[in-house]
């Protein structure tokens, strides 16, 4: 095991250096002058040239790419063009957010995906089995950012049952940091209150992520025991007069959930990019909300470093995921 893990590591390296030079490129591409971005506006044409040469921006292009590549190797992702303050920094003040609001969607998404999968698949009342699967195409069909805007104007617009969006009410003061996630830090100092708000801006967000995700797990839950359900040794236990609910969590379960793991993995990976328009939309501070103003002020570089801090949060959910496999199936070698 341990020579695979490495094997994935080395490729992630090299999927860091592919990744980072096709970032590189695809930003330098855009028709626009971040020294002139970040000089602001009424700057000087010599001011402008300064900023310029102080960034490395008159250097060659693979210079450029190599200081930047250096850089990289010593974990340092840059300057922001946009803040001044280190991109790291940067990403370590918005990233708590985001895995906030992504292990809330995913603990929802998967109980609930698997749960509608479940009865789906054993329910034996037709007009029960066909309202699951109808729920199932919605949610692949509606995308997550629709579902944010309906539920902004609903919840708040209309009813004012829950605000419209950030994490805290701003006259409540932020929990102490332990974990960057308000709903951990509040209950470890105590502190229900700001439990009870945090949980109450929280909760819009994470339900369009929910509802646009839990579909696929709730689809590959279904399929998965049926197909299961038709095996030889399935119908073995049967006939060897198990009930069906044993039959059901000791053999089918089982050996439905493998590929239900790979594919939580993947959408708990895809929860994640897709999250940048709901962040926008309540103005969740996270790394959606991070990357879209520094798109938006063509910050080249802070768009690098959030490009590689997702691709390598993605690669390691799927690491994870290999590593299960071999303890819900014996037969599966990772060697």
């Amino acid at each position: 095991m341990l020579i695979y893990i490495l094997r994935r590591l080395a490729l992630l390296l090299g999927l860091l250096i592919i990744m980072s030079g096709l970032t590189f490129v695809a930003v330098n591409l855009v028709p626009a002058d971040p020294a002139v971005l970040a000089a602001g506006p009424g700057a000087q044409p010599e001011q402008i040239e300064e900023l310029r040469r102080q960034l490395g921006l008159d250097r060659p292009l693979w210079v450029q790419y190599r200081t930047y590549l250096l850089r990289l190797v010593r974990l340092d992702l840059g300057t922001s063009l946009i803040t001044r303050s280190s991109i790291g920094e940067d990403l370590a003040r918005s990233f708590p957010a985001t895995l906030e609001l992504t292990l809330v969607s995913a603990l929802g998404f998967t109980v609930l995906g698997l749960v509608i999968g479940l009865i789906a698949a054993t329910t034996k009342r037709r007009f029960v089995e066909s309202l699951l699967d109808a729920v199932a195409i919605v949610g692949v069909a509606v995308p997550a950012y629709w579902l944010a805007l309906a539920m902004q104007l609903a919840f708040y617009r209309y009813l004012g049952w829950l605000p419209s969006g950030g994490r805290l009410h701003p006259a409540i003061t932020p929990p102490p940091t332990f974990t960057g996630l308000y709903l951990v830090d509040s209950l470890l100092v105590g502190d229900i209150r700001v439990f009870v708000d945090a949980l109450r801006h929280i909760a819009m967000p994470a339900v369009a992520v929910i509802l646009a995700r839990m579909s696929i797990l709730a689809r590959m839950m279904k399929a998965g025991i049926l197909d299961v359900q038709s095996k030889q040794f399935v119908m073995t236990a049967h006939a060897k007069g198990l009930t069906a609910r044993r039959v059901l969590w000791r053999h089918v379960l089982k050996n439905a959930l493998n590929p239900v793991v790979s594919a939580l993995g993947l959408n708990i990976g895809y929860a994640l990019g897709g999250q940048l328009l709901v962040e926008m939309i309540f103005s969740w501070p996270g790394l959606g909300r991070y990357a879209v103003e520094s798109i938006q002020a063509f910050d080249y570089p802070a768009v690098m470093g959030v490009a590689l801090l997702m691709l390598v949060v993605f690669v390691a959910l799927n690491l994870i995921v290999d590593l299960i496999y071999p303890i819900l199936d014996p037969r599966v070698s990772l060697e």
